[in-house]
């Protein structure tokens, strides 16, 4: 469903500055966490527990999301090769749409994200576990899920957006 929302001359020009940014996604989990809080007290049937479990599980998947977006801008600003940031680019301008939790694949959302950026191992499982815990540490099993890896994915895309036409 379409909605409008209207926003200040001077928030709209700061958003405008910042690509890569899914702002419907954004207000989309505003408004969930906001209805988590006003339904919270007010549970009278299990539509009402429903919509109260979904904004809660929405909520983590966005703590989730924060936290995969900052390590992939981290990643990208501290560890990535140019190279790996432009294959991961060019992955996203094939696909459109970031997934990378296929149906059918025998590989997680983390290792595809790896073989993206190292077409070499691609296939090797072990490099894939071993990237993610030089990224995240003792982290990486926990935060390797579909959410996660796109949101690290965005981040890392975002810093990308910045410097590739200064290189």
């Amino acid at each position: 469903m379409r909605m409008n929302i209207s926003v200040s001359d001077e928030l709209k020009a700061r958003m405008d500055k910042v690509e890569c940014v899914n702002w419907s996604a954004i207000a989309c989990q505003a408004f969930s966490e906001k209805l988590a809080t006003l339904l919270a007290g007010k549970v009278k049937n299990m539509q009402d527990v429903i919509q109260r479990l979904k904004a809660s599980k929405q909520m983590t998947d966005n703590d989730t999301a924060k936290r995969g977006f900052a390590e992939g801008q981290d990643w990208a600003k501290q560890h990535a090769e140019a190279i790996q940031l432009k294959q991961l680019s060019e992955a996203r301008d094939r696909n459109h749409d970031w997934s990378f939790d296929v149906g059918g694949s025998a590989y997680g959302p983390a290792e595809r994200f790896f073989f993206i950026i190292d077409p070499a191992a691609d296939g090797d499982r072990e490099q894939a576990v071993d990237f993610w815990q030089q990224i995240l540490g003792d982290d990486a099993e926990q935060l390797t899920e579909s959410e996660f890896v796109q949101a690290f994915a965005e981040g890392a895309m975002n810093i990308w957006a910045q410097v590739e036409d200064k290189l």
